[in-house]
């Protein structure tokens, strides 16, 4: 029975890398990234993620600060999340990923206002990861998005990013 479970997967295995070198061969480097974070999740990370997306200002951030009894994210009648938001436990820690491609992690006890004002920052910022410690369940991962109807194509490239690896979606209106 092991034997078959390993076959399957080493088949599995080769049929993605078959299908990411297509990718990168016709130059489709979207789905071929696309398909490296899946396979990543699915063999490294091995986190359950949750997306949580819909319209502006339904509630998405108000409902993850009171899953997190904080308020880690900024919440308002007007539009305030211009990137992706990823959530997860471990050690407390912030780090962001910029349209360059870049990784800055922030100091840890980075202002609160400060670290608002980056979440709104799509112009130059990709990306979002938070760490929180206390009672934050090893192996969850949650993602805040930016509204489906935004007007601002990279909210949209943002709010993707997160469905295509969402093992549940949670959608607001």
């Amino acid at each position: 029975m092991t034997q078959l479970k390993s076959k399957k997967a080493t088949d599995w295995t080769a049929k993605m890398a078959l299908l990411y070198q297509s990718f990168k061969q016709h130059g489709d480097d979207q789905n071929a990234d696309k398909l490296r974070a899946w396979y990543k999740k699915l063999t490294i990370d091995k986190n359950v993620m949750l997306a949580f997306c819909g319209h502006f200002s339904a509630g998405k951030s108000s409902l993850l600060n009171k899953i997190m009894r904080s308020q880690l994210l900024p919440s308002s009648p007007i539009p305030t999340s211009g990137n992706l938001v990823r959530i997860k436990g471990g050690a407390p820690s912030m780090q962001l990923e910029t349209r360059a491609g870049e990784t800055v992690v922030l100091p840890e006890h980075y202002p609160m206002e400060k670290l608002h004002d980056l979440l709104k920052d799509s112009d130059y910022i990709r990306r979002i990861d938070l760490q929180v410690g206390g009672s934050f369940p090893q192996g969850v991962e949650l993602f805040d998005t930016p509204g489906v109807d935004s007007t601002d194509e990279r909210h949209h490239q943002s709010t993707n990013e997160a469905l295509h690896l969402a093992d549940a979606r949670f959608f607001f209106m």
